[in-house]
Formats: C-alpha cells, sequence, structure tokens
C-alpha cells in the first residue's frame, strides 16, 4: 500500500477531526449522536462492562449507561496505521476521568483500539475495543 505524503496529511487530520467527533458527542450526554458514529454492524468491547456488543442499538444502550458517569476522555499516547484512504486503525492509551461514586471522580488509563471506515462517503467506527490498563488499575 503505497500512501503519498499528501494523504497521510489528510488522514492525519481526519483522525484528528473524527476522535474530536467522537469525544465532543461523548461529553455532550447525548448517547444516541454518539452512537450513530458507529456502522450498522460495528463491534465494541466496552471499557466498564464485560459485555461484547454488536449494532448501534447495544452501543447506544452502553453509551446510555456510560454517560451517566459524566466522563471526559483525551488521548495520552496513540498510533494511527493506514489501510489505504478510507480505513484506519487508532490504537493506543486514553485517560477517562468520570464519576464512579455519588461526587467522586476517578481517573483511570484505558487501551483503545478503533476501526474507522469511510462507508458512502462517511466516517464510521466498525470496531472499538477499550480496556482499563492493568497496570494501572
Amino acid at each position: 500500500m503505497n500512501i503519498t505524503k499528501r494523504d497521510a496529511r489528510i488522514m492525519r487530520r481526519t483522525v484528528r477531526k473524527n476522535f474530536k467527533r467522537w469525544s465532543e458527542k461523548l461529553i455532550s450526554g447525548r448517547h444516541k449522536e454518539i452512537a450513530e458514529l458507529y456502522s450498522r454492524s460495528a463491534t465494541f468491547f466496552p471499557t466498564f462492562s464485560g459485555e461484547y456488543l454488536k449494532g448501534r442499538k447495544e452501543i447506544e444502550r452502553y453509551f446510555r449507561y456510560f454517560m451517566e458517569k459524566n466522563p471526559a476522555i483525551r488521548i495520552k499516547r496513540g498510533v494511527v496505521q493506514l489501510f489505504g484512504s478510507d480505513s484506519y486503525l487508532y490504537s493506543g492509551i486514553y485517560v477517562i476521568d468520570h464519576v464512579y461514586h455519588v461526587g467522586k471522580r476517578k481517573i483511570e488509563e484505558a487501551r483503545f483500539s478503533i476501526f474507522w471506515e469511510r462507508i458512502n462517503g462517511v466516517w464510521q467506527i466498525s470496531h472499538h475495543h477499550s480496556s482499563l490498563n492493568p497496570d494501572r488499575t
């Protein structure tokens, strides 16, 4: 796979823009809107659940629960692997700041992998894996 420097620059901007959209929707508390960033057949291993989720309906249900934790996420370290101009894997470590008990917040590190694809011209998440970092819990 040969990607030009120009294509690589465009993809780096796309990666930043897509993560920003995802993060803003997470902070907004609108679980339906964040679920719409996932493809209809997306799969998801969520951070605070042992479930394996498939499809927007299950993903939306998880985010309804997760958004009650009033989360904020920032990337600590990330790597992008390009798979042409229509897909990429973004993986690394993010820091999750969330409510874990009434009035108490907790900051935890989690490992993540998010596979994005451009489907019918729209960037969507096809697979997302997020798990607490066992060295930091």
